[in-house]
């Protein structure tokens, strides 16, 4: 896959997104059907990952499009005609080059939140237990309950209430069954 080929899926996959995604937080953003939500923007993603992929044909010519697509972005591109021979110098795409710094920075970010809470979980723990396949860490203090994979994590001080105990960790368990960890990966 060219470059220019790449930039190309990318802008499109970009629009797409843009375009599907604006209706989505417009109208159903506050909803609570939560399984359809999170169908929709599962659909939302795939749809903007394959429509790029199909050819319409439009009022712009796909070479045309990439050649304009390489205009705006300065790709190198060969010369044509008598100067044949001649080949544009490769030049640092600045977009592609930025892009790729964005995305490996968002990366780092991820992975860094990712092992601060792995090494949270388990540390300052004064107590834990097997529910339904999912293990219950107790925290000291004022912890505010979370569950994370197959781990939940609770405070000692919890609402007073007769049954809150009971509620909140129903609660943090549906979060495990329904697997809402691999939604927070995006």
């Amino acid at each position: 896959m060219t470059m220019e080929a790449l930039t190309l899926y990318a802008i499109k996959s970009s629009i797409t997104l843009a375009l599907l995604y604006l209706p989505y937080a417009l109208m159903l953003r506050k909803e609570t059907f939560f399984r359809l939500n999170r169908a929709m923007l599962l659909a939302i993603v795939a749809v903007s990952l394959v429509v790029p992929c199909i050819n319409v044909p439009g009022p712009l010519p796909s070479q045309h499009v990439g050649e304009l697509i390489s205009n705006v972005v300065m790709l190198p591109t060969l010369v044509v005609g008598a100067e044949a021979e001649a080949v544009a110098k490769p030049q640092i795409n600045w977009v592609v080059l930025i892009y790729i710094i964005g995305m490996l920075a968002c990366l780092m970010w991820k992975l860094v939140g990712l092992v601060r809470l792995m090494r949270f979980i388990p540390r300052g723990c004064l107590w834990t237990d097997k529910v339904d396949g999912a293990t219950i860490y107790c925290h000291v203090g004022q912890v505010s309950p979370f569950s994370w994979m197959r781990s939940v994590v609770i405070g000692s001080s919890l609402p007073a209430s007769p049954r809150g105990e009971e509620i909140i960790l129903a609660h943090e368990l549906a979060h495990v069954r329904m697997r809402h960890s691999w939604d927070t990966l995006a």
